[in-house]
């Protein structure tokens, strides 16, 4: 059965619905075949046997007939014995109809069955009627004494005989009309079972047949829908091809074909995506990182002031703010060449970024030796202190700068500006305020920290401060 439905999934669809068209036609042609042929046999055979059955009768009717006057003629050749005229004719009459009997007697004896009971009971006819014919041949002979006695015997011996074996053929003629009537009727029977068996058997096979042809199509249509459903879903793993080559097999096997490509584009659009987005966070990166010293640039610097400002405000916390000039960079430059120059940012950064460890501090390069570290939540004592440590490990550096004024090493000018973000209307001033305050250590020598620490945090203050605020957004007086 498995190789059969192999085999029908090698035929495509339309072949197989022609196939079935196909089937039912010869199944029709078949079945009207078989009823018609069969009818037409039994029509075939009854008339026949009617036929048989008439001449039968009609012979016998006949020999009947003739029997009858046989018997009429010895009957009145026995009275008119003495009479030649009269006894002559009857001889002649006696022996045409003698001939007719006979002839008709062999004719119905070839229709019978030689053993039948029929055939019996007409040879024995016959056999009497040749008695009858002797006796006949001996009327001519008799006495006159002798006339009586023949003719008692003739009845007795003859025609008693006779008529008994003429009754019995009539009988066993109509039992064998109603014996072949039986064997017609059981023929018939037999015939339309044969016919119904035939049709039976043809439609057995075709159901079978159309059976499996659908359950060829049906199968294969559920897993086409359930492989379908899995494409959609993108479930690919779940596709497998098959040995089908109808419509079927070519549409899931194209699906399957379509899925490993789409599985393989699928991974190259994965590995180009994962690509992409490393490149386009090398590529965040490097617009928010100084491509010299590694560290943010001014643009990450005021995203993240902005986002400190509004983290701050919401936790009533301070920011501090500290400006960080190079002194005299320009000089170092214009004496070692930007490659040292370059080195030297980048120590002057290792440096600062030694006292920077919370997460939560920036540390950004704003333009050629300037530099701003944001802290938020840190109080303008503890900026001062790590502001100083700053200031003297830059110079404990000992990076030669001997055209600067502020001494023969590198050193660093330093502006604070610290402030809780309601007593200060923005970050933007918060930052240029301590650029102020870094303008001011360098203008009064250099190598210094200028700082503008702000009040203490007062709530009563900020309370006024946000109630103003709200008042002149909203367009209070």
């Amino acid at each position: 059965m498995r190789k059969l439905d192999e085999v029908l999934g090698d035929i495509p669809i339309n072949k197989k619905i022609t196939s079935i068209v196909i089937f039912a036609g010869l199944l029709a042609f078949t079945l009207s075949a078989i009823i018609t042929i069969a009818g037409i046999d039994n029509n075939i055979r009854y008339q026949k046997s009617m036929d048989n059955f008439f001449r039968q009768f009609s012979l016998m009717r006949d020999i009947s007939g003739n029997y009858n006057k046989i018997r009429a003629m010895t009957t009145e050749y026995l009275l008119f014995w003495d009479d030649k005229s009269i006894t002559n004719g009857l001889a002649e009459q006696f022996d045409a109809s003698f001939k007719i009997l006979e002839a008709d007697i062999i004719e119905l004896e070839g229709m019978l069955p030689p053993l039948s009971p029929q055939n019996e009971a007409i040879n024995k006819v016959y056999g009497y009627l040749y008695h009858l014919q002797n006796f006949r041949f001996a009327l001519p002979s008799l006495q006159p004494d002798e006339v009586e006695g023949f003719f008692i015997k003739l009845q007795k011996e003859i025609v008693e005989p006779l008529d008994s074996n003429v009754t019995i053929a009539f009988n066993a003629l109509v039992s064998n009309i109603d014996h072949e009537s039986e064997v017609n009727q059981k023929n018939y029977n037999e015939n339309v079972t044969i016919s119904y068996v035939a049709i039976i058997a043809f439609f057995i096979v075709g159901a079978v047949y159309v059976s499996m042809i659908i359950q060829n199509i049906r199968l294969p249509l559920r897993q086409m829908i359930r492989v379908t459903e899995h494409f959609g879903k993108g479930d690919y793993e779940m596709l497998s091809a098959v040995a089908r080559k109808d419509e079927f097999g070519i549409l899931n096997n194209t699906l399957v074909s379509a899925a490993k490509e789409i599985k393989s584009a699928q991974a190259a659009l994965e590995s180009h995506s994962k690509l992409l987005q490393e490149l386009n966070s090398k590529l965040e990166k490097l617009s928010t990182t100084d491509q010299i010293t590694g560290i943010s640039n001014r643009r990450a610097l005021d995203e993240y002031v902005e986002r400190v400002w509004a983290a701050c405000k919401r936790s009533h916390l301070p920011i501090a703010v500290m400006y960080m000039d190079i002194d005299r960079f320009k000089y170092y430059n214009d004496t070692y060449g930007h490659l040292k120059g370059d080195e030297c940012l980048r120590s002057f950064v290792k440096c600062v970024k030694h006292y920077l460890r919370r997460s939560a501090d920036m540390f950004a390069r704003c333009g050629g030796e300037e530099f701003v570290a944001v802290l938020p939540a840190t109080s303008g004592e503890l900026v001062l202190r790590l502001a100083e440590k700053i200031r003297g490990a830059v110079r404990d550096m000992e990076i030669p700068n001997p055209k600067s004024e502020a001494g023969p090493y590198v050193t660093v000018s330093i502006g604070i500006a610290t402030r809780y973000p309601y007593q200060i209307k923005s970050a933007r001033e918060l930052m240029e305020l301590a650029d102020q305050m870094c303008y001011n250590s360098k203008t009064s020598g250099r190598n210094k920290i200028t700082a503008d620490i702000g009040p203490e945090y007062d709530a009563e203050a900020e309370k006024q401060a946000l109630s103003g605020t709200r008042s002149h957004d909203t367009g209070e007086v």
